[in-house]
């Protein structure tokens, strides 16, 4: 393998690992996460880390998920 291959394959390489960093900053949005120090932690998790990164804003717990539950069920107490 010649050096023009090996820089396409870093730069392959490269551009999918910037892509999921941005994938999973869109997915800590999702999650309720907007800014704060978990957000900036996940982020330079992705950017550094790579997969072991992206498992952490994986495994955040959903903020947005969790608020909708909590509304429902104060809507059932009050029906109740």
């Amino acid at each position: 393998m010649g050096f023009p291959a090996a820089l396409l394959f870093f730069a392959m390489g490269l551009a999918v690992h910037i892509l999921s960093a941005i994938l999973m900053a869109q997915a800590m949005e999702d999650k309720g996460y907007g800014r704060g120090k978990v957000r900036v932690i996940g982020l330079a998790l992705c950017a550094l880390c790579g997969l072991g990164g992206c498992l952490f804003v994986a495994a955040l717990p959903d903020i947005v998920l969790q608020d909708m539950g909590r509304r429902v069920l104060k809507e059932l107490e009050k029906k109740g």
